[in-house]
């Protein structure tokens, strides 16, 4: 009997690769699998690229990425099986003529027993093929069903990311519009209630990004569910109220800082998955915002200097707009679409 050791050896290597890749990515908590992770970004880069800042079309890059997540999977595990089965002459024998099996046949067989019942026209010879033939069809099972599971739990988180982005925008939508409505001439009304829900739905996104990070590839197509402009929007109203209203009436310390801090947790997720932090932070939130509404406040080069404590953060979110095709003016813009 002839057999290819080597051919053994890299199918073997091609399963464990996929196995790997498809558990870690679908079952883990830390973000992308070692392929997977470089191959969805990839496709992103080429989707940006494709739409051209058309926000319509780079709306269906998420199911795309998706569907070609999957079906890389699907090829890696196949391709693994058929290498093990092409790499010995008497591993798969016709039924009928007891003649060893072409590699299209062994193909063939390898994808009918992983997708459906098998067929009856070829058949493993000898006990160990026989176990490797169970082994194949387990494997397409548990792809399949990975797979599946794996999508429905994305398109759920997909819906609660864009329920944030939604929320926020039902605030005011820009910092100005979301303090003018909070400010009632003396206070910050039900502001605390707010932010706790938002903290809430932010540390929620910073752990759904970990057990599905392909879900940053989902693009909204208006400024209302696009949760990366939304939460910029929250933080530059959480810096002008935390720095730049002065403290006879600013807004508990507390309540302030643990939103802040969820942003910031916020955004070293992202930048460990998904993007590089800009090189230069995008300019200070605009204090003449508090001096419109009349809210006491620090003076403006006072207030500049406090803001160099969250560049960081903010360069992570100017970094997170610009790779998912927006820029930072539309943080500020309250027209509902591109």
């Amino acid at each position: 009997m002839m057999f290819m050791w080597w051919l053994a050896i890299i199918g073997v290597l091609v399963l464990l690769a996929a196995a790997v890749d498809l558990i870690w990515t679908t079952l883990g908590t830390h973000g992308g699998g070692p392929l997977s992770g470089p191959l969805t970004n990839f496709v992103w880069a080429v989707a940006r690229r494709a739409a051209r800042g058309h926000h319509r079309l780079l709306s269906f890059a998420g199911s795309f990425i998706l569907g070609v997540l999957l079906l890389f999977w699907v090829m890696l595990t196949w391709t693994g099986w058929a290498l093990v089965f092409i790499s010995a002459r008497e591993a798969l024998i016709d039924a009928k003529t007891h003649a060893p099996a072409g590699a299209i046949e062994r193909i063939f067989f390898v994808g009918s027993s992983m997708f459906t019942s098998g067929t009856a026209e070829y058949n493993p010879k000898g006990h160990a093929w026989h176990l490797a033939a169970a082994g194949c069809a387990g494997s397409g099972l548990f792809v399949v069903t990975m797979s599946i599971t794996y999508i429905m739990s994305v398109l759920a988180a997909t819906v609660e990311k864009r329920a944030l982005g939604s929320y926020v925008w039902d605030l005011g939508a820009t910092p100005e519009r979301i303090i003018e409505r909070m400010w009632d001439g003396e206070q910050f009304e039900d502001l605390h209630t707010h932010l706790n829900q938002f903290v809430v739905a932010i540390e929620l996104f910073g752990e759904q990004n970990l057990a599905y990070p392909i879900l940053e590839f989902f693009h909204s197509e208006n400024r209302r569910t696009a949760e990366p402009l939304r939460i910029a929007a929250m933080l530059e109203t959480l810096i002008l109220l935390r720095e730049g209203v002065l403290e006879s009436v600013r807004p508990s310390r507390l309540v302030l800082l643990t939103a802040i801090d969820a942003i910031r947790g916020l955004g070293t997720v992202v930048e460990s998955e998904f993007v590089d932090a800009a090189a230069v932070p995008p300019p200070p939130p605009d204090i003449g915002i508090l001096h419109r509404l009349n809210i006491p406040a620090r003076p403006e080069p006072e207030f500049v200097q406090r803001v160099s404590q969250y560049q960081e953060v903010r360069r992570r979110l100017l970094g997170l707009i610009e790779k998912a095709g927006w820029s930072w003016s539309d943080v500020f813009s309250t027209k509902f679409h591109a």
